[in-house]
């Protein structure tokens, strides 16, 4: 991009730089470099809009582009946003593509209830507390119909709330055929085995098991409910015929189906299933039963509010009659922890986590292997800080000097971005890693072992994410951070590794019976590295993959 700029110094802009933005983005996007593709998607819509303002379906395309770089950047508002303008440019074309609006509202209803930036409230049990002489039962149901509420004013429900309040009708069980039974029951049959494996009971409406078992069935919530009480009621039958396969796997399982329409935790008439595992002898009964606001182990049910609340009630129980118990304490921490994660409140997660840390450290038995994993956990989330502290760094906001050329001004825009993600805490390794410089002796500490590992998830590399990309480029933590995460390798041993890979490969006289590099040296990829890019600090050791061309006339 740089040298065709020099090339054409009065058209930076020039049209045949929209390709070119395309292709980088996409690379960005392969390497998790989510800032890169929104710059570039945006350059290339700029661009677009400019010379051919008319053309609604580049256009469209263009907005669809930026759209799912700002999904990457779990930027959701911005995102949606995008997919709009994609989706009401398109309709302005001549011949419309209902099967592309089809595609991009299908990514607009993916993103429309991820509204998790500045416009969510955070309701907690922190803001609930039960009022004067309210009994533990009607503060539950209460607190549930609030945040119920809460989350559909503010778009973070994935169905109507409506449902909530949606009685069942009789007559509904009349338009339920043989083919819907099967659907709903196979699926039913799919749910017990990934969801309930864990939990003791499970609860929900016929929404919540859409939304988690059936999300791309056109069946509306009313017909699905209808569904599973006829295949409940016939479960139930004594007198079911052996013979009908659809109902008998279901009643052999190791769970109970019911329903009732006296839920506790539910407006009264509302149908609610339950699910829940035979017990053979009492002494396998948990005392504290699971009810349906107590979904940790089923957050897949997007019942993450209650989760927080009765994991919120368990840990002030656990802190007010064992205080000294610092190994049920922890438990109850790292659960609350899970649960903010769920609901992908970060901030939340990373405190109560760090909390579950600390108070296991005071146990008199540490158990290592515990912290690790809590350990784990933490590292998972420390850097998806993505609430109300994030800042949204585009390049709406990042505009050329006057007199800044393209590279300049790519070179600085990738710098800003840095310093706005490392100090909002959104970068995935150390910033430091951006201005680090290859140091020689390092190469010294790269054994066979090392350079084995790291050319076989090189060669993962280029199998996965570099096969629909004419160019990538990427520094080592990059690299470690896409493809080698679980590694304890430290980014300057990648660094070094990757180098004498690389050096390895373009030498001619290299043992041709080494097949650790042969099979990378007989790839459709051309390897390199170079520490003079135009988009890193000067010095930095910046890797790249092409794709070799074989003749002129497939340039």
């Amino acid at each position: 991009m740089s040298q065709l700029g020099d090339m054409m110094p009065n058209h930076k802009d020039h049209f045949i730089f929209v390709d070119i933005c395309n292709i980088v983005s996409s690379c960005f996007l392969e390497l998790h470099v989510v800032e890169g593709a929104v710059l570039t998607s945006q350059w290339a819509l700029s661009i677009t809009e400019k010379y051919t303002p008319t053309n609604y379906k580049t256009i469209s395309y263009q907005y669809s582009r930026l759209g799912i770089a700002y999904q990457a950047k779990q930027a959701w508002k911005e995102a949606r946003y995008y997919l709009t303008k994609a989706i009401d440019t398109t309709r302005l074309t001549n011949e419309i593509d209902e099967e592309y609006i089809r595609k991009l509202e299908a990514d607009f209803d993916l993103i429309k209830n991820r509204i998790i930036d500045n416009t969510q409230v955070s309701m907690t049990i922190h803001e609930l507390q039960p009022n004067p002489g309210e009994i533990m039962e009607d503060f539950c149901r209460r607190a549930i119909t609030e945040m119920i509420a809460c989350n559909a004013e503010h778009n973070t429900l994935s169905f109507f709330k409506s449902e909530f309040e949606r009685l069942p009708n009789k007559q509904t069980e009349s338009e339920v055929n043989d083919e819907i039974r099967n659907e709903v029951s196979q699926n039913l049959e799919n749910c017990v085995r990934v969801s309930a494996l864990d939990t003791e009971e499970v609860n929900f409406i016929a929404a919540q098991f859409k939304n988690m078992c059936m999300k791309a069935s056109p069946l509306l919530p009313a017909i699905i409910e209808a569904a599973l009480t006829t295949i409940i009621d016939r479960i139930k039958d004594e007198n079911l015929d052996a013979d009908n396969e659809q109902f008998i796997s279901l009643k052999q399982s190791a769970f109970i189906f019911s329903y009732t329409d006296e839920s506790e935790n539910y407006k009264k008439g509302v149908r609610v299933f339950e699910i829940r595992k035979k017990i053979e002898s009492t002494d396998e009964q948990i005392s504290f039963k699971k009810t349906s606001v107590e979904l940790i182990d089923d957050c897949e049910l997007h019942v993450v509010e209650g989760a927080v609340l009765t994991s919120q009630w368990a840990l002030n129980i656990t802190e007010k009659y064992t205080p000294t118990d610092y190994k049920t304490i922890s438990y109850q921490y790292s659960r609350l922890g899970i649960a903010y994660q769920a609901k992908q409140a970060w901030k939340e997660a990373r405190y109560y986590l760090t909390k579950a840390i600390d108070t296991t450290r005071l146990t008199n038995e540490i158990d290592e292997e515990y912290i690790r994993k809590l350990e784990a956990d933490f590292d998972l989330i420390k850097n998806r800080i993505i609430d109300n502290t994030q800042v949204s760094m585009t390049a709406h906001e990042i505009k050329p000097n006057p007199g800044e050329n393209m590279e300049d001004f790519c070179r600085r825009a990738i710098t800003e971005m840095i310093a706005c993600n490392a100090e909002h805490s959104t970068l995935s390794f150390f910033k430091s890693e951006f201005e680090r410089l290859p140091n020689k002796q390092t190469e010294s500490e790269v054994n066979d072992e090392i350079l084995n590992e790291v050319s076989q998830n090189l060669e993962n590399c280029v199998r996965v994410s570099a096969l629909d990309t004419e160019e990538v480029n990427f520094i080592a933590a990059q690299f470690k951070n896409m493809c080698m995460k679980a590694s304890p390798l430290l980014p300057a041993i990648i660094e070094a590794a990757l180098t004498t890979i690389i050096d390895r490969i373009k030498d001619e006289n290299s043992d041709a019976d080494n097949e650790q590099f042969i099979s990378l040296k007989q790839s459709a990829f051309i390897f390199s590295y170079t520490d003079e890019s135009e988009n890193y600090k000067k010095g930095v050791r910046v890797f790249e993959i092409r794709k070799k061309i074989e003749s002129n006339d497939e340039q």
